[in-house]
Formats: C-alpha cells, structure tokens, sequence
C-alpha cells in the first residue's frame, strides 16, 4: 500500500502519505487551493469526508504548512501554528475519523 495526496497554493502546503502492508482506504471528498488557502478533506461548506482505514504494518503522514495559520481536525483547539507534522505508525488495523487539513 502507498497512498499520497497533496494540494498547494502560493506557499501553503497540505499533503498526506501513508506506506505499509495490508490494505487502505484513503477518503478525500475534496482539495483546493483558492485565494491563498489550502484545504484539504474539506467539501463545500462545513462537510467532510476525510477519513483512512488500514490494516497490516504502516505509517501515516499529515502535514500542513501556512503563511499565517495551519489547522487540523486531528488535533481540535490548535490555534496559532503555521506548519505541523503528524506521525502515526500502526500495527494490526489504524483508522482516523476525520484528517482534514485547512492552511492560509
């Protein structure tokens, strides 16, 4: 299994890659680079659908870089940054609800 998908704007970057054995589904309704933001996993409106299921051995990569701010479902109440790493390995099954990403 090797599955990426990124999206950028002027300098701002949302992407995610995750590699292992098994088998995974990758779920991105939507990515966007439009007037300086970036968004990724997001749908018009407040919908989302950016899920990632796995099983077997893996790693899982999320990563968000803005000019002024970078925000994540995965870790709600950030505020403030302007670029992130999340690193998750796994063994036997993984799964992340919502993994969507929104940069400007």
């Amino acid at each position: 299994m090797d599955s990426e998908n990124t999206v950028a704007g002027d300098a701002n970057f949302a992407g995610l890659r995750a590699d292992g054995t098994g088998d995974a589904d990758l779920d991105c309704m939507n990515a966007e680079a439009s007037a300086g933001q970036v968004r990724l996993g997001v749908g018009c409106g407040c919908y989302t659908n950016a899920k990632f299921n796995a099983t077997g051995t893996g790693v899982f990569q999320l990563d968000g870089v803005g000019n002024n701010s970078a925000t994540t479902a995965m870790t709600p109440g950030m505020t403030g940054a302007s670029s992130f790493t999340i690193i998750a390995n796994w063994a036997s099954s993984f799964s992340i609800a919502d993994y969507s990403v929104t940069v400007n």
